[in-house]
């Protein structure tokens, strides 16, 4: 049992002392006798034994001082912890030190890796300790760098890394203990980096997983192509989307088609994002083309009746451009909208050569990403275990003040009978 507010449990006190004047109190004890063999009678039953029993609490006032001590022990606010068994975490254990902000690699031409990382200290003091990079391959050794972060605050560096399938980051405190570390894995060039935004649904997960040359990443901050439906990408990123919200830079919207047969569309089969596309397989349930504006950005790759459905910006004859490749579809790649489920492979076609597109295999290198989240010794948290369940403290203040008022209730009503 914990009590909230001990103090007021210093009200005992008074209950205390008035239940010891109640067992003390002077008792007057008087008898009309009406001979002098009843006196005697009454004065042999008032003696010692009729002493002791005078001095017990009658009933009704050991009702009212046990209703003022429940009255007391809820002004308390006691607790009761129903689940003793659930296992806690120690202070070491819950007390976040070091973590790793940012940690992300690629290799260089001469072939290292960089590696850059940002830790940050969670404690109001400052750490002093060393980074550590090791390797997988046997015999490469370890490479640290010396670090110190003010209390609160971050620190960042670029650290050379050997080339190796897989890194692991160490960061040790003064006394050579590791208080945190992370492991990365190599992503060989030729590999894009994919992020799911919107809905795509289960035909283009089963694509995803399918392609050999495709890696799912659940934050589009570190993919190189992100497939968006119905959904904007983030800015600045390389993007696959399919039936956007509004239409791309410069084009307006034209009138919605329903039940659309792309038998007679005009395609560019010249661009790589339409090879091999053969569009007139395609049907499309629900879908709104776009009208080329005065200012209209980027190619038409897929028309009808001079109105566009598949749009690509950024030239692919410019690698020097700034802007992000993206291929805009003016319909949802979905089940329900398309027959991609009859006839898969014009739309597997299209979403292969707009992410290879996208994010060319030449144009890759290899990288190091994060294989799982950042452990630590000293921030590991344990849970309890699968069948332990936690439970909320049991609040006793409104049971006590219930039985409180029980009692006052009896007492008094036992006092009233008493005095009749």
């Amino acid at each position: 049992m914990i009590f909230a507010s001990p103090y007021w449990l210093l009200a005992l006190l008074p209950v205390a002392a008035v239940a010891a004047w109640a067992y003390l109190r002077p008792v007057r004890r008087e008898l009309l006798v009406g001979s002098l063999a009843l006196w005697r009678v009454a004065s042999r039953s008032l003696g010692e034994a009729g002493t002791r029993s005078a001095r017990r609490i009658p009933p009704g006032w050991a009702l009212l001082l046990a209703g003022a001590t429940l009255a007391v022990l809820a002004l308390g606010e006691p607790t009761w912890r129903r689940d003793s068994s659930t296992p806690k975490t120690t202070g070491s254990a819950a007390q976040l030190q070091i973590s790793f902000d940012a940690l992300a690699g690629e290799m260089q031409p001469d072939g290292t890796a960089e590696i850059f990382v940002r830790l940050r200290n969670h404690r109001d003091q400052p750490f002093t300790g060393v980074f550590i990079i090791t390797s997988s391959e046997p015999g490469s050794g370890e490479r640290g760098v010396s670090l110190r972060i003010p209390p609160r605050g971050t620190w960042q560096t670029i650290a050379t890394a050997p080339d190796s399938p897989a890194l692991t980051a160490h960061v040790k405190n003064e006394t050579g203990r590791t208080v945190a570390s992370a492991d990365l894995r190599k992503i060989h060039p030729g590999l894009t980096r994919l992020a799911v935004l919107g809905d795509v649904g289960t035909i283009l997960h089963r694509y995803i997983q399918s392609d050999a040359r495709v890696a799912l990443l659940s934050d589009p901050s570190q993919a190189d192509v992100v497939l968006a439906q119905g959904v904007f990408p983030p800015p600045g990123a390389a993007a696959l989307v399919l039936a956007p919200p509004t239409p791309p830079s410069g084009w307006r919207e034209g009138r919605p088609r329903s039940d659309v047969t792309l038998d007679h569309a005009a395609t560019a089969g010249d661009d790589s994002v339409m090879r091999d596309v053969n569009a007139a397989a395609m049907a499309v349930r629900r879908a709104r083309p776009w009208q080329a504006g005065d200012k209209a950005a980027g190619e038409a790759l897929l028309t009808l009746n001079d109105e566009a459905l598949i749009v690509r910006t950024t030239s692919q004859r410019d690698p020097t451009s700034r802007q992000p490749r993206r291929v805009y579809v003016a319909f949802a790649i979905t089940a329900e909208n398309t027959n991609i489920e009859e006839t898969p492979a014009p739309f597997v076609t299209l979403l292969a050569n707009a992410i290879r597109w996208l994010h060319p295999a030449g144009d890759a290198r290899g990288r190091y990403v994060r294989d799982s989240a950042p452990t630590s010794e000293k921030t590991r948290l344990k849970a309890p275990p699968a069948k332990t369940r936690l439970k909320a403290p049991l609040e006793l203040s409104p049971w006590l003040i219930v039985a409180a008022m029980l009692c006052w209730l009896l007492g008094w009503r036992r006092c009233g009978r008493k005095a009749v």
